[in-house]
């Protein structure tokens, strides 16, 4: 295995070790608080009294902390894919972690498999799916994408389908920023296509940065980014693309914002932070200045879309009926739609908060609707081709 890795830890300043005390101090206030209130007061309007917790708790500790804290503290992707292997519920399971390391002209990144990595000796039939985790560009793979990832690729199977999931470690800002990720996961998809996998077995997919990054790369198929090397001619289109709340701008003036915002964990001031590490502060203008919609497909006219069924054949996205993604998503699905020709399906999980699949592991409650629900889209799209 290289030595790369999603992000480079830092040493801590005095100063940053105390403000991260302190933030660790707010989140035992946030946790006793938001279970006190949750045990007053929980419609079933409203998520589940354990998804309130901890959205309390990632609001506070996010909201105190910078880049440099969060990164000290969370282990580089590969790290932390290793050590859930370790954990209970992958124990005995049928196959082993395993690592692929990607260079091409000197970007390296790399594709941490759940499931036996694709070879050219596979079955013409087996299907893999290309997940990009989210983060915010900012934050490393965490166990919760895995575990999600795990109930994919189980539930695929069901129906008697051989998959595995490929999820891509990407380098994070603001160390790399766009289009970085953009041009690894670029390099994972050729190298998937190079090594025989045939596009109508991949899907790519992906929750929050990731759905943005999945978008990135579709838009990049069709409307190549000069900054990135493009994807290998496409013998047919992908079978599908997944989005799990989708990041598809930097606005944050979308009505949802001002309505969940105190009860969803993503606020718009860590928004605009992230945006800020993940891309710059002048990026975002100067992309959409040269007619590029990369990095916010939100502001993307319909008609960037067209010919998009030539890229990929489905594409499913699931949204929290309570996130501040809400207006956007929907607006960006609609226009989708309309200027694809892709078939597409949305699925709004009505209590749901931001990335839902990953509260349903952070919780520890069983998988929710809105998780299986993506694993289920995730089935539509392979099974067209059988």
């Amino acid at each position: 295995m290289s030595s790369f890795k999603s992000h480079t830890p830092v040493s801590l300043t005095i100063a940053e070790k105390l403000g991260w005390t302190l933030a660790v101090a707010d989140a035992i206030r946030a946790t006793i608080q938001k279970s006190i209130t949750a045990s007053i007061y929980s419609p079933s309007t409203l998520p589940p009294k354990p998804v309130q917790v901890n959205a309390a708790v990632i609001r506070s500790m996010f909201g105190r902390t910078n880049t440099r804290q969060a990164q000290a503290k969370m282990a580089p992707s590969v790290d932390t894919y290793m050590a859930w292997f370790k954990l209970k519920p992958q124990l005995g399971s049928s196959y082993e972690p395993a690592v692929e390391d990607i260079c091409v002209d000197g970007v390296e990144t790399r594709l941490l498999w759940i499931g036996k990595p694709w070879k050219k000796t596979d079955s013409a039939n087996k299907k893999v799916l290309l997940y990009c985790h989210g983060g915010g560009f900012i934050l490393p793979l965490n166990s919760g994408h895995c575990s999600f990832a795990r109930v994919i690729r189980e539930e695929i199977e069901k129906y008697g389908q051989e998959c595995s999931v490929a999820i891509l470690e990407y380098s994070l800002g603001p160390e790399k920023q766009f289009p970085v990720p953009l041009h690894q996961g670029v390099l994972a998809l050729n190298h998937l296509l190079a090594a025989g996998c045939s596009p109508s077995n991949i899907a790519m997919g992906g929750d929050s940065a990731g759905g943005h990054l999945t978008l990135s790369i579709l838009s990049h198929i069709m409307h190549p980014h000069p900054s990135v090397p493009p994807v290998l001619p496409l013998s047919s289109p992908l079978a599908a693309a997944i989005l799990v709340s989708p990041w598809v701008t930097f606005d944050q003036s979308a009505p949802a914002f001002a309505k969940f915002g105190r009860e969803d964990y993503v606020t718009p001031h860590l928004l605009r932070y992230w945006g800020e590490e993940a891309i710059g502060l002048e990026a975002p203008a100067a992309e959409l200045a040269a007619g590029r919609y990369h990095a916010e497909p939100k502001r993307a006219p319909e008609s960037w879309w067209q010919g998009m069924d030539r890229a990929v054949k489905f594409v499913g996205t699931t949204v929290g009926g309570r996130e501040v993604f809400l207006d956007d998503v929907l607006e960006w699905e609609k226009s989708f739609r309309a200027g694809s020709g892709v078939r597409a399906e949305l699925y709004v999980g009505p209590i749901e908060l931001h990335d839902g699949p990953l509260f349903d592991f952070g919780s520890g409650r069983p998988p929710s609707e809105l998780s299986l629900k993506a694993a289920q889209l995730t089935w539509e799209g392979f099974k067209s081709k059988l």
